[in-house]
């Protein structure tokens, strides 16, 4: 479930961002696929990808 929620949120910021996946991938080092498979829930994440991404997206992660 969470792999998919996480997913969501990529997917959502990256569309607000106006960026194709394959940009994104692009960004962090990776290929479209992966970032698809995390869009679809379909891979654990891990934590240096996440951030990765999010600092991609110019996102901040906070941890409470």
């Amino acid at each position: 479930a969470l792999s998919y929620y996480y997913g969501e949120l990529i997917k959502e910021k990256r569309k607000e961002k106006h960026l194709t996946q394959q940009q994104l991938a692009e960004k962090i080092g990776k290929e479209r696929a992966y970032i698809a498979k995390i869009e679809q829930g379909k891979t654990d994440l891990q934590i240096s990808n996440f951030i990765k991404i999010i600092n991609a997206l110019g996102l901040t992660l906070q941890v409470n």
